[in-house]
């Protein structure tokens, strides 16, 4: 689903994705269910922690909804 330029996936056993981020993109994800979530991240390349920022989920400029809906 895409929200102006925010874009959320539903992923999970009934729909496995492979999703690749290119570089310079905030991502994050959050995890629902009762059920264990595995997350695999593959980079291309060494990490390094220099090139990367961390942001506050719940206080920057960009504008998603962090809770989990119930319903």
């Amino acid at each position: 689903k895409t929200k102006g330029n925010l874009m959320e996936l539903y992923i999970g056993e009934d729909n496995y994705k492979l999703v690749q981020i290119p570089p310079g993109l905030a991502n994050g994800y959050k995890s629902y269910g009762d059920k264990l979530t595995i997350l695999a991240n593959c980079a291309d390349m060494p990490h390094d922690p220099n090139e990367m920022e961390r942001l506050d989920p719940f206080n920057n400029d960009i504008p998603y909804d962090w809770n989990l809906k119930h319903g």
